[in-house]
């Protein structure tokens, strides 16, 4: 799917259901459904007309809904959303909260001890719950989750999120020349990855618990 054919049914749905989404949100879905055909959006745009019933805390479709009518929500979609967590834990690090756009993602991060938690696996420890966290995503998925956005350490130590540029927005992963740790290098993220397990050691020191989620 291209983005203009994208950009005229999002345009007639947000018609349709008289709301606006604005340009960084737009660009959020954008990233989630441009590997989805033309043919299978139009007709998951036919289905969301048909079944989608808005309310005033959701009054727009959600990325999930456009997934589950493109039968999105399987395995698949399950191994997308890995490959993107592991890519943001190298190019982001434990740090900085995330938003994925993504609240079944959200919660499911967040049933494995949180986006802190999560930055610290390596490849065993994702060999050992793939499975485990695929079957978590894919029951989330069929879910109205609620889980805004994943803390990181500078979120959680200070009990709120104390700067709104240390989270990072999911939409703005795939565009390299705005998100500025892309420019790290693997040896560079790798040294990123042993300072976060430290700071997660001395946060259990002083009494945190870096893996609960928050």
């Amino acid at each position: 799917m291209t983005n203009e054919e994208y950009l005229v049914r999002m345009t007639y749905l947000q018609k349709y259901f008289g709301h606006k989404l604005d340009d960084e949100i737009n660009k959020l879905y954008w990233n989630r459904l441009k590997n989805v055909d033309t043919s299978t959006f139009s007709d998951s745009v036919k289905n969301i007309i048909d079944t989608f019933r808005p309310t005033q805390k959701v009054p727009f479709p959600l990325i999930v809904d456009f997934l589950e009518q493109s039968g999105e929500t399987g395995d698949n979609a399950a191994e997308r959303a890995i490959a993107t967590i592991r890519d943001s834990v190298m190019s982001v690090g434990a740090y900085r909260s995330v938003d994925f756009g993504d609240p079944a993602l959200h919660a499911t991060i967040k049933s494995f001890g949180g986006w802190i938690a999560i930055c610290g696996w390596g490849d065993e420890q994702w060999q050992m719950n793939r499975r485990n966290f695929i079957q978590a995503y894919k029951s989330a998925l069929t879910r109205k989750e609620d889980v805004c956005h994943l803390s990181g350490i500078s979120e959680k130590a200070n009990g709120y999120l104390a700067d709104p540029v240390s989270i990072v927005k999911f939409g703005k992963f795939f565009e390299a020349d705005k998100l500025e740790d892309k420019t790290q290098d693997t040896e560079q993220a790798k040294e990123n990855m042993k300072i976060v397990s430290t700071i997660a050691e001395r946060m259990t020191a002083l009494g945190y618990d870096p893996n609960e989620p928050f």
